[in-house]
């Protein structure tokens, strides 16, 4: 994740997240070829979208976590 200025952030969301909240309108595809691996924008034009910022967030954090995890899980096979 990282941000443009005050107002948008560039988030990635596992594909099955992404594919959900654009859907949803709670966020825009993003630009160029990163849309393809679960980069969607969120642009905050007002305070109520702190709210849905935030949820996005965990998303991302959430999906990072279990990526981690896995790749903590193969590494730990790879070594027995």
């Amino acid at each position: 994740m990282h941000t443009h200025g005050t107002s948008q952030l560039d988030i990635r969301l596992s594909n099955e997240d992404q594919e959900r909240t654009l859907k949803e309108g709670k966020a825009e595809p993003h630009r160029f070829v990163h849309h393809q691996a679960g980069w969607v924008i969120f642009r905050i034009g007002l305070e109520k979208d702190i709210e849905n910022a935030k949820e996005l967030i965990r998303l991302a954090y959430d999906n990072a976590e279990k990526m981690m995890a896995a790749h903590i899980s193969r590494r730990a096979q790879e070594s027995s």
